[in-house]
């Protein structure tokens, strides 16, 4: 007679018990804009009463931790909502174990990597605050309850490794920063992941070049007032300089969406203020009529009718107001600009505080600084392998999404 065969299929009858469920998320990488989506490696802990009916068959094959080939009656469909791929699916590892109550219990670990999808809000960039939804459903449970860990009371529903959940140019998860909930309805987990970006990259190769291209206007006043056409050179250059610029690095590193970010926001204003001192220098020449090798320069005549005097004096005082002007509309842009960036850094970070979380029904995930281990359980080794892919900027949300 052959060996009967330890694995039993799956029965799709409910689970009538809760089941206990714990979500870790182990590795977070692979953010893109451009697809709108995340990829994210979540292992997930179950653990459910065994029923009377199958307590011997599940001791007698199950107690076994190198029996990779045992599954029980009943087992938890898990789905991660929103994925655009499955990446890797680890086959699920089940042991049975007796508690000190003599209660036999089932213990399930499977470990999947997915892409989800995520919307971007994308207004504060590069100032911003961006939260990944990370949703698991268990289609065949009708409740979840945290796993209970001995004395140490329950286990939390969800953690996250930090280690495995930093970004290239975002502030990784920190306590704090990451938070759960459970759906009121079925048995559903929703995780939510708060990044921060680091503004330095986008400050130092684009707001800086684009204030230095900016400010270097002001040296056309250093020409005389009188070369018109040497200043209005430097100052088309500089502008056309500005557009290629914009133009580059928008196909590069700026986000393709069809609302102005805090980024183009600047370019145009550095640009506007290109075109301003095209027109200002444009008005010096419409008012002379015209000069001589000397530099001697007369007024246009319904001009020169009003001004009594030297002509150069006038011309001189008219150019020193337009650069005094100019200098000063340019330094207040600037302070306009970062007040404004650092209020919309502050309410975002405000939509996702701890207690902005709470008021949503969400309560502070567990963050482990080094990767989560697990004594009573059983772990798949895959989730940490990847490549991490450079973050092509996961960006902004105004409030936790439900």
């Amino acid at each position: 007679m052959s060996a009967p065969n330890k694995a039993v299929r799956a029965k799709a009858h409910p689970q009538t018990t809760p089941l206990q469920l714990q979500m870790t998320v182990v590795h977070v990488w692979g953010a893109d804009i451009r697809a709108e989506s995340f990829r994210c490696t979540v292992r997930v802990d179950c653990r459910w009463r065994c029923p009377e009916d199958a307590v011997d068959e599940a001791m007698a094959n199950g107690a076994d931790v190198l029996d990779v080939e045992w599954r029980p009656d009943w087992v938890p469909r898990l789905t991660v909502l929103h994925t655009t791929a499955v990446l890797y699916n680890a086959p699920a590892r089940f042991r049975a174990e007796r508690d000190s109550e003599g209660v036999c219990w089932i213990n399930s670990t499977e470990t999947m990597s997915v892409e989800v999808a995520e919307r971007f809000d994308l207004r504060i960039f590069p100032f911003d605050v961006q939260d990944f939804n990370i949703r698991l459903r268990v289609d065949n449970a009708r409740t979840i309850e945290p796993i209970l860990a001995g004395e140490a009371g329950p286990a939390p529903l969800a953690q996250i490794e930090a280690d495995g959940s930093s970004l290239p140019d975002l502030v990784g998860v920190r306590q704090g920063s990451a938070f759960y909930r459970v759906a009121k309805l079925g048995a559903e987990l929703h995780a939510a992941l708060v990044y921060q970006r680091v503004s330095l990259y986008y400050s130092t190769n684009f707001l800086l070049p684009f204030f230095a291209i900016t400010s270097c206007c002001l040296a056309a006043w250093s020409i005389h007032w009188h070369s018109v056409g040497s200043r209005l050179s430097l100052d088309v250059t500089l502008l056309l300089t500005t557009a290629a610029f914009k133009q580059s690095f928008s196909a590069s590193l700026q986000p393709p969406v069809a609302y102005l970010t805090l980024l183009d926001t600047y370019a145009l204003g550095a640009a506007g203020f290109l075109v301003l001192a095209v027109l200002m220098h444009a008005t010096v020449g419409f008012m002379l009529s015209e000069c001589d090798s000397s530099g001697n320069c007369l007024l246009q005549p319904n001009l020169a009718a009003r001004i009594d005097g030297d002509v150069g004096a006038f011309v001189v005082k008219v150019d020193e107001v337009m650069l005094g002007t100019y200098g000063v509309l340019w330094l207040a842009w600037n302070v306009l600009y970062m007040l404004r960036a650092g209020h919309r850094l502050r309410s975002a970070q405000a939509a996702f505080s701890p207690a902005s979380a709470k008021k949503s029904g969400f309560s502070p995930a567990r963050v482990c600084l080094g990767f989560a281990t697990s004594n009573n359980r059983l772990r798949a080794d895959h989730g940490h392998r990847q490549v991490r892919g450079f973050d092509l900027g996961v960006i902004s949300s105004d409030t936790l999404r439900i």
